[in-house]
């Protein structure tokens, strides 16, 4: 009877090795496809930061076309600006010139009455 609880516990221990065995091999099957997920999330992660940096590059570039535009376009209508200014005066010069004329002409028109 002793044989057979030796034989039975030698069973149960060669059952229970195999199933460690299964376990390790489980396991590291798994750690090795966690260590390729995260390269793959790293390699990732560094492919969108070298996006990112590319577009930030991207839009600094257009902002500083933009601010460049700007400065041409305000340089531009300074010409623009300054004659319409200048005809501006002209323009309420001659309205003044207009009012007083007609002013003197009221009055003569009234003097001859």
């Amino acid at each position: 009877h002793a044989e057979q609880l030796l034989a039975h516990k030698d069973a149960q221990l060669a059952e229970a090795r195999a199933l460690e065995l299964k376990a390790e091999e489980t396991s590291q099957r798994l750690r090795a496809e966690v260590a390729l997920m995260e390269d793959r999330a790293d390699s990732r992660a560094s492919s969108l930061q070298g996006d990112l940096a590319q577009t930030l590059a991207r839009l600094e570039a257009v902002d500083e076309r933009n601010v460049d535009l700007a400065q041409r376009m305000q340089a531009a209508a300074v010409p623009y600006l300054e004659q319409l200014q200048s005809l501006q005066r002209q323009l309420e010069e001659e309205r003044a010139a207009w009012r007083a004329k007609a002013s003197r002409q009221a009055l003569e028109v009234q003097g001859l009455r």
